[in-house]
């Protein structure tokens, strides 16, 4: 397991997370509405305690949640960096680009 994400509870998939934004940041690379909707309903999903209003949070666990969202977003950007300099042609197809090949 990654030593950044062992801090959070194992009810809380941070890697889950993490790919299925890269994903996301990878297929939609525009940052409207849609995608920070989409963005945090990923989060939220893969993460419970991203769900509990702040409102009802202690000061501790609102920075766990911030916390929680920073490795999210810097996982996700590793992972969709190692991903797009793959070459694989799927993800180039994915990103929209054209795929690169050897010859």
């Amino acid at each position: 397991m990654n030593p950044a994400t062992t801090q959070f509870s194992n009810q809380n998939d941070i890697q889950g997370a993490a790919l299925a934004l890269a994903a996301l940041n990878i297929t939609h690379p525009d940052n409207d509405d849609e995608y920070g909707d989409m963005a945090s309903q990923i989060m939220e999903d893969y993460c419970p305690l991203l769900r509990v209003p702040d409102t009802v949070l202690t000061p501790e666990e609102e920075e766990l949640t911030d916390e929680m969202r920073e490795t999210i977003q810097s996982e996700a950007h590793k992972m969709e960096e190692e991903l797009l300099s793959s070459g694989s042609p799927m993800i180039q197809a994915l990103a929209g680009r054209q795929p690169t090949t050897t010859e």
